[in-house]
C-alpha cells in the first residue's frame, strides 16, 4: 500500500497548468539560486494531503496560482487531488477534486473538475490509499483524550523543512508547533508498529466481553438469592400473611417444606376480586345540579346587595329631601298669586319696577320636590317586598345546595373506600405474582456448574487479551523497536564521522531529541555542537527510520522531502548561490547526502526523496538524481512569463 509523488501541478490564474514531475523509486533534487520557490514545494505538498492552514508564502505564488494538484501513485494504484486556493477573506480552503484509476498524461483542466469532496473526505482517503488501518492510542492517564493516527501524522516522519533539517531543538516536522510535541509522541508507536495492529478490534471486543461478563455476575447474583429458598420463601408467606391472603399467627416453626406448599396454595388460588364503582352518573348528575345551583344563588345574592343598595339610596334621598322641603316650606308666609306675577310685591302687593324671579323658583323647587317625594315613597312598599322575595329565595337555594353536597360527599366516602379495597386487592395479586415467579424460577433455575464454567472463560478470555493489549507490553515492544533503530542510527552517524558517534546512539521519544549516552553521561542534541552535527543526525534518524518503515511494511508514505540541507555550510551573510563550497565542506555534504542516496539504491523503487538545495555538487550521482535546475533567471517554480503577466495586469490603483 502507501504511495509516492510523481506531479505537482499549479494551476494559474492564467487558465494555464505548470507540472512538476518526479521519479518515484529515486532520489530527486531540485537545485537552483535563492527565491525560485523551492522551499515552498513542502508547502504545496503539505496543503494537498490536507493541512488545515494555508502555508503557502505570500507573494507571486499565491498571486498567480489559484489552485494546486498532487499526483500520487501506490500499490498499482494512482490518485489525482486538486484543492483551490483559499477564496479571498478565509484561511483555507475545504474544498477538494479526488480521482482515481487510470489518468491521462497530463494534468487536466481545471474548468473540467468536479470538487467532489471535502477537507475530512480528504483526509479519510489519504488514510486508506496510504494503508493507515483503524487505530487507537489510549494514554495510561486520563487527562489526555485518546488519539487515533491519521495521514496528517504520518507527515511528521517525511518532511523536513528548511528551518527543520538542521535544527537543535525540533527534530520531527512541526514539532515546534502546539500541541504537536504530545501527537508525535502519541503516534509514533503505530507508525513504527509497537501497536498491536487489531488493537482497536481487540479493545471492543475486550469491552463487550467486560459488559457479558457483568451480565453473568448479575445472573449468578439473582441464581444465589434463588438457591436460598428458605430465606426468601418464608419472607414471602410473611408477605402473604400481612395482606391477608394467608391466615398464620406463628412463623417460627415453617420448614422449607410447608412453606413451599403454603406459597403453591396462594399461586393457585383465585386472584382476589374488587367490586365496581358507585353509579357514576348520579355522581356526575349531582356535580352537574351543584354548579346549576352555584350560578343561581351566585344570580340571587347579587340582586339582593343591589336591591339593598338601592333601598339605601332611597331613604338617603327621602331624608334629604325632607329636610329641603322643611327649609322652602318657610316661603309659604309669602303671598304669591296663583299665575305668579313677578310684577307684584309678594309681600306688600305694590307694583315692582323689577321682577321678583327669586320666590317663584322657590315656590317651583318646592312643588317639584314635593312631588318627587311622593314618588319615592309610593314605591317603597313594592321595593320591600321584592327584597324579602329574594331572601327567602336565596335562604332555599342554600339549603338545597347544602343537600346537594351531603349527598357528594357520601358518594365520595363510598368511592374513597372502594379505593382502600382496590389497594389491597392489588397488594395481594402483587404478592401472588411474586409467588408465582419465585416458584417458576425454582423449578427454572439452571446448574451452577454450568454458569460458573461459562464465566471462567469469559474471564480467561479478557485476562488473554488484557495481557494483548498491557500498555506495558506495548512499551516494551516499543523500546525493542526503537533499540534497532538505535542500533542503524548509530552505525550511520559514525560513517559520516559525527560527534559522539563512537558513543551508543538512540531517539528519546519521551523528549523527541537524539541522544548519545556517553561515558559521561546522556547528551542531547541540542547539547552537541556544530549545524554539520545537526544535520547529519537528522539525516541519519530519518534514514533509519524510513529503513524500519519500508522492512516493516509500516503504513508511512514512501518519500523523504529534505530543504535545504546544505545551508549550515554556508555563512549566514552570505547567499549559497554567490560562493562554492570550500572542498572539505563540499565532502562532508557530500557525505552525508550519501546516506540519502544509499538509502533509495539499496530499497529501490521502494523508497523516494525529493531534496531541494542551493548546492549544485559536481558528483556524478548528484548530477544524475537533478530533476530541475533553476539557475538562470527564466527557470523557477513559476514560470517567468506568468510573472510577467501579473506584473502587465492593472492594479486597482490604475
Amino acid at each position: 500500500m502507501t504511495f509516492q509523488i510523481s506531479a505537482i501541478y499549479l494551476y494559474g490564474v492564467n487558465g494555464r497548468v505548470r507540472t512538476l514531475s518526479f521519479d518515484t523509486g529515486r532520489l530527486n533534487i531540485i537545485t537552483g539560486r535563492s527565491q525560485t520557490g523551492k522551499s515552498s514545494i513542502i508547502n504545496i505538498i503539505d496543503y494537498c494531503l490536507g493541512s488545515s492552514g494555508f502555508s503557502i508564502p505570500a507573494g507571486v505564488i499565491r498571486r498567480t496560482v489559484s489552485a494546486y494538484g498532487l499526483r500520487i501513485v501506490g500499490g498499482g494504484r494512482e490518485a489525482l487531488l486538486v484543492r483551490p486556493a483559499p477564496e479571498s477573506g478565509r484561511s483555507s480552503s475545504t474544498r477538494y477534486h479526488i480521482s482515481v484509476g487510470e489518468l491521462a498524461a497530463d494534468a487536466p483542466p481545471l474548468d473540467s473538475l468536479d470538487f467532489n469532496s471535502t477537507l475530512a473526505g480528504a483526509r479519510d482517503f489519504l488514510n486508506r490509499f496510504c494503508g493507515i488501518e483503524e487505530n487507537l492510542n489510549v494514554p495510561d492517564s486520563g487527562s489526555r483524550n485518546p488519539l487515533a493516527a491519521t495521514i496528517r501524522h504520518a507527515l511528521f516522519f517525511v518532511l523536513q523543512a528548511q528551518d527543520e533539517i538542521a535544527s537543535r531543538s525540533v527534530l520531527f516536522h512541526s514539532q515546534a508547533d502546539e500541541f504537536r510535541p504530545q501527537a508525535i509522541r502519541d503516534t509514533i508507536p503505530y507508525f513504527l508498529g509497537a501497536q498491536d495492529r487489531d488493537f482497536v478490534a481487540k479493545r471492543n471486543k475486550l469491552a463487550e466481553l467486560r459488559r457479558e461478563l457483568r451480565a453473568y455476575d448479575r445472573k449468578a447474583a439473582e441464581y444465589a438469592a434463588i438457591r436460598d429458598a428458605s430465606g426468601q420463601a418464608r419472607a414471602l408467606v410473611a408477605e402473604a400473611v400481612n395482606v391477608g391472603i394467608l391466615q398464620l399467627e406463628d412463623l417460627t416453626d415453617l420448614t422449607h417444606e410447608s412453606a413451599l406448599a403454603l406459597l403453591s396454595e396462594v399461586r393457585d388460588s383465585s386472584p382476589v376480586q374488587i367490586g365496581g364503582l358507585p353509579e357514576v352518573d348520579a355522581y356526575n348528575s349531582l356535580l352537574e345540579e351543584r354548579d346549576v345551583l352555584r350560578s343561581r344563588f351566585s344570580l340571587i345574592r347579587s340582586e339582593v346587595h343591589e336591591l339593598r343598595r338601592i333601598q339605601a339610596e332611597r331613604r338617603e334621598f327621602a331624608d334629604e329631601a325632607a329636610e329641603r322641603r322643611a327649609r322652602l316650606r318657610s316661603i309659604g308666609l309669602l303671598r304669591i298669586p296663583s299665575e305668579l306675577s313677578v310684577e307684584v310685591c309678594p309681600i306688600c302687593d305694590s307694583q315692582l319696577y323689577s321682577t321678583a324671579v327669586h320666590a317663584i323658583d322657590l315656590a317651583r323647587s318646592l312643588r317639584a320636590l314635593e312631588s318627587k317625594i311622593t314618588t319615592v315613597q309610593a314605591a317603597e312598599p313594592e321595593l320591600d317586598a321584592f327584597e324579602r322575595e329574594r331572601v327567602l329565595e336565596l335562604q332555599n337555594l342554600k339549603d338545597t345546595l347544602r343537600a346537594n353536597q351531603e349527598q357528594i360527599d357520601a358518594i365520595s366516602a363510598s368511592r374513597a373506600q372502594l379505593s382502600f379495597a382496590r389497594e389491597d386487592a392489588i397488594r395481594m395479586a402483587v404478592v401472588q405474582g411474586r409467588i408465582g415467579l419465585y416458584l417458576d424460577s425454582q423449578a427454572l433455575m439452571p446448574s451452577v456448574t454450568q454458569t460458573a464454567r461459562s464465566r471462567d472463560l469469559i474471564v480467561e478470555e479478557i485476562d488473554e487479551l488484557e495481557a494483548q493489549l498491557d500498555s506495558s507490553h506495548a512499551q516494551d515492544r516499543l523500546e525493542s523497536i526503537l533499540s534497532r533503530i538505535g542500533h542503524s542510527l548509530e552505525l550511520k552517524a559514525r560513517s559520516i564521522a559525527l560527534e559522539h558517534s563512537d558513543s551508543p546512539i538512540r531517539l528519546d521519544v519521551r523528549r523527541l531529541t537524539v541522544v548519545a549516552d556517553t561515558l559521561d553521561g546522556p547528551i542531547t542534541l541540542a547539547q552537541i555542537g556544530s549545524g554539520e552535527n545537526w544535520l547529519g543526525y537528522h539525516i541519519s534518524l530519518f534514514v533509519a527510520l524510513h529503513e524500519w518503515f519500508v522492512n516493516q511494511h509500516r503504513p508511512v508514505p514512501r518519500f523523504l522531502i529534505l530543504d535545504q540541507p546544505s545551508q549550515v555550510y554556508f555563512p549566514p551573510d552570505v547567499k549559497p548561490d554567490e560562493e562554492t563550497l570550500e572542498d572539505d565542506d563540499r565532502q562532508s555534504l557530500g557525505r552525508i547526502l550519501r546516506l540519502v542516496l544509499d538509502l533509495v539504491e539499496d530499497f529501490a523503487p521502494q523508497i523516494q526523496v525529493m531534496m531541494m538545495d542551493h548546492a549544485d555538487l559536481e558528483e556524478e550521482w548528484f548530477q544524475k538524481s537533478v530533476v530541475h535546475r533553476w539557475r538562470n533567471s527564466d527557470e523557477a517554480l513559476i514560470p517567468r512569463d506568468w510573472i510577467l503577466e501579473e506584473d502587465s495586469l492593472p492594479t486597482e490603483d490604475e
